[in-house]
């Protein structure tokens, strides 16, 4: 382990509530591609000297970026970390897309299919909700509102009666509407189908399959030798034992490693076939800003013309992280923190995440994967974003 100290002018970074200062300890560890004896690599190096500046501020997190299975940079900012353990992060809504993968592997197990009413699943559906289908919850198209309307609430048929009764911000598959309810309602429907709780489901039948070794669910107690860096503005986890707004939209924990290996996994056709991966990826419908959007995946043009593929999470505690692809490269960058607010909220430090991302599109260009089969090969990326 390699612990850097602050130069001259560092500052301690004040948290969004103005509550708390951290120092600035950077913990770099590199992988092998990336040691100190390693080969010279000029984007490598603007990367490190980008993510320097953002940690001169209060940056505290971790990185990495890869071509496919060989990772370029991998390094943890502000985190005091034993070379043998693994920091983990709440990814939030990033916890969306492992929901949707494992909905679309109930519906091969089952006679389910992406059209299935809520009539066809659950009792005493309200009629304004009763012809919303599994795919217009997991495309934002159920014209349910972001209410959370689980908050606080332990029992399954709690939620589901305070997600049924809340009223509809537009008729079902009219448009694009964000909503944490959705796939709130969606880890219900696994519970309710599989007949297992919506943890085990998802273990057994996608987070086994990806190998990912780090992952657990916030805000259940930390596994033995689990670092989880402080969140910038804490909770009692107590109180939050079984809130059902933890489950299907946000409440995963993982580690930047984990979320490259699931790359790595849904590239390799292990968790989804080919068809099931498009239906992922997507895109299903557009919004109003002219974003492309799969089940929680979304797709845009970067600066440099490039298309991205991304997916996010982001909580007002400070629990924020970004993943994204470029359709056509292997190209992954992953950026995970605790810091601060993923991009919003007042006070100077904010953005992090996107910040860690912009960094990372400037530094790493569309030829750094040069030469390597392209991820997703038979993806292609929609028009509005070529």
């Amino acid at each position: 382990m390699r612990i850097l100290g602050l130069r001259n002018g560092d500052k301690a970074m004040n948290r969004s509530d103005g509550s708390l200062w951290l120092a600035l300890i950077v913990t770099a560890v590199a992988a092998p591609a990336t040691s100190s004896d390693g080969p010279h690599n000029p984007a490598i190096e603007h990367a490190r000297e980008a993510l320097g500046q953002l940690q001169d501020e209060g940056f505290a997190g971790s990185i990495l970026v890869a071509c496919g299975d060989q990772i370029l940079l991998h390094e943890h900012y502000g985190i005091e970390l034993p070379a043998d353990q693994t920091p983990s992060y709440w990814v939030a809504s990033i916890t969306k897309q492992f929901t949707a993968a494992a909905v679309l592997n109930l519906i091969t197990e089952t006679d389910l299919t992406l059209q299935t009413p809520l009539k066809e699943i659950f009792e005493q559906v309200p009629e304004d909700k009763a012809d919303i289908t599994i795919h217009d919850l997991l495309s934002h198209q159920s014209g349910l509102p972001q209410a959370f309307a689980s908050s606080g609430l332990t029992r399954r048929d709690a939620a589901l009666a305070a997600i049924l009764s809340l009223p509809l911000a537009r008729p079902p598959g009219t448009g694009f509407g964000y909503s944490n309810d959705a796939y709130t309602l969606l880890a219900i429907l696994v519970e309710r189908v599989s007949g297992v709780r919506y943890e085990t489901y998802l273990g057994r039948s996608v987070i086994d399959r990806a190998g990912l070794r780090n992952a657990t669910f916030w805000p259940r107690q930390a596994r033995e030798g689990e670092v989880i860096p402080p969140l910038a503005t804490p909770f009692a986890s107590d109180a939050y034992q079984d809130n059902w707004d933890f489950r299907g939209a946000t409440g995963m924990r993982l580690s930047v490693e984990d979320l490259h290996q699931w790359i790595q996994a849904l590239d390799r056709l292990q968790i989804l076939n080919q068809q099931q991966l498009a239906q992922l990826l997507g895109p299903h419908v557009t919004t109003r800003g002219g974003l492309r959007v799969g089940y929680n995946w979304f797709w845009e043009t970067a600066a440099d013309g490039r298309p991205l593929l991304w997916t996010r999470g982001q909580e007002q505690y400070g629990a924020n992280a970004v993943l994204y692809l470029f359709p056509g490269t292997d190209l992954i960058l992953v950026a995970a923190t605790h810091a601060g607010p993923a991009e919003t909220g007042s006070g100077p430090v904010t953005g992090w995440s996107r910040r860690a991302r912009e960094q990372m599109i400037d530094a790493f260009d569309r030829n750094a994967c040069a030469g390597r089969e392209p991820l997703f090969a038979n993806i292609r990326a929609p028009a509005s974003a070529n």
